[in-house]
């Protein structure tokens, strides 16, 4: 709904509208049973739909003190955050404390 309504261009609303609309009819013909084998033509659906659609990187192992006090609240949640940081150092650390071959330190 987003892009339908916060969109500008005519030709964006459009593309999201055509977008909703055949979602819309595949999800209604597959939950009452209308349309076989629903899970792979959904899936063939949305695979097709959103092709040209760069994928977005994840947040990965790549997380800071300020992730950490954004998850206040969550101590599950800061507990990973601090492995993630921890291992982070480490990486870091032993990438550069490695000595180059052929050289001695």
């Amino acid at each position: 709904m987003q892009g339908l309504t916060g969109s500008a261009k005519e030709e964006t609303k459009q593309k999201y509208m055509d977008e909703l609309t055949l979602r819309m009819a595949v999800e209604a013909a597959g939950n009452l049973g209308l349309l076989p084998l629903y899970k792979d033509a959904r899936r063939i659906l949305l695979k097709d739909m959103f092709k040209d659609k760069p994928k977005e990187s994840k947040k990965g192992s790549k997380y800071t003190e300020k992730d950490f006090k954004n998850a206040k609240g969550n101590p599950a949640k800061q507990k990973y955050i601090r492995e993630r940081i921890n291992a982070q150092k480490k990486q870091g650390k032993s990438a550069t404390s490695k000595p180059i071959p052929g050289t001695k330190k």
